[in-house]
């Protein structure tokens, strides 16, 4: 936790306020404050309109700088934060990226965008999508606690350190295909009604996604596990394929009953306590 963050916590504050002092729950005051270069801090607040990043930009700009930090708690979005450009256009946040206890009755969609400081989604509630495919994170990432009602999508990201996703419940899909992890891997304690999707991916430290509950298929086919790998404890309504994977660690996969048919187990395993 920063120092922003022990200051507004610590005083219990409940106004929504920013970081200069204006009451903002309109997008557009957001919007605002995020161009100047603000920190925004909102704290039990509604923000009734929709966030689009894209109107940060000027006409002939192709890049923005989001330079202060932001921490929303208690907070409520009444639409869609949105992000996500087709003209080459980039985003890089420049700063810690906390949303805590928060509820988005639309989606949250930010693609193709850098994060330089960490993001942490902790116990929100996403009616709709949640989506962050396409970025790369250089600090870590963790989203815990926390419901969305349809996909959650991470995939093609690129992430620097570690990656946390613990504790949370996906109404449909969880897609993570072709990631790039370079700290540990944790999924543990997820459910989804739907399938979970780790395939074309490439961990370089240890991979664990132990007490799945998934309704669908587990597909972990095609990757580089560089540390050790444990699905442990998991329960699937589909199949399980880490078919054409490479495992350089200890390996543990284990379903929590017979209800998973486990199949496409064709990978080389690489332990690297028995190279010794």
């Amino acid at each position: 936790m920063n120092l922003l963050q022990n200051i507004i916590l610590t005083l219990g504050l409940v106004a929504c306020t920013t970081s200069n002092g204006f009451n903002t729950n309109q997008s557009g005051g957001i919007i605002d404050q995020i161009r100047r270069g603000n920190d925004i801090v909102q704290i039990g607040t509604t923000i009734s309109e929709a966030i689009e990043l894209g109107d940060l930009f000027s006409v002939h700009e192709q890049s923005f700088e989001v330079r202060g930090e932001w921490l929303f708690v208690d907070c409520t979005f009444e639409e869609d934060i949105i992000w996500k450009d087709s003209e080459g256009r980039t985003v890089r946040f420049r700063d810690d990226i906390t949303f805590k206890n928060c509820e988005f009755k639309g989606n949250v969609i930010i693609n193709d965008a850098a994060f330089e400081g960490n993001f942490k989604m902790l116990d929100c509630v996403v009616a709709k999508d949640l989506d962050l495919q396409r970025n790369t994170f250089f600090y870590p990432v963790r989203i815990t606690g926390c419901k969305t009602g349809n996909d959650m999508t991470l995939q093609y990201s690129r992430f620097h350190e570690d990656v946390t996703f613990l504790d949370s419940e996906v109404g449909r899909h969880v897609l993570c295909q072709g990631l790039s992890v370079y700290g540990k891997s944790q999924f543990g304690n997820l459910s989804s009604s739907g399938s979970v999707d780790l395939s074309n991916s490439d961990f370089h430290e240890n991979f664990s996604a132990n007490y799945m509950s998934i309704g669908g298929k587990i597909l972990t086919s095609n990757c580089r596990f560089h540390g050790d790998f444990s699905m442990n404890q998991f329960e699937a309504g589909g199949s399980v394929s880490i078919k054409n994977s490479r495992v350089m660690g200890q390996f543990l996969l284990g379903a929590k009953d017979s209800m998973a048919e486990i199949i496409d187990t064709d990978f080389m395993h690489f332990d690297l306590d028995q190279k010794k």
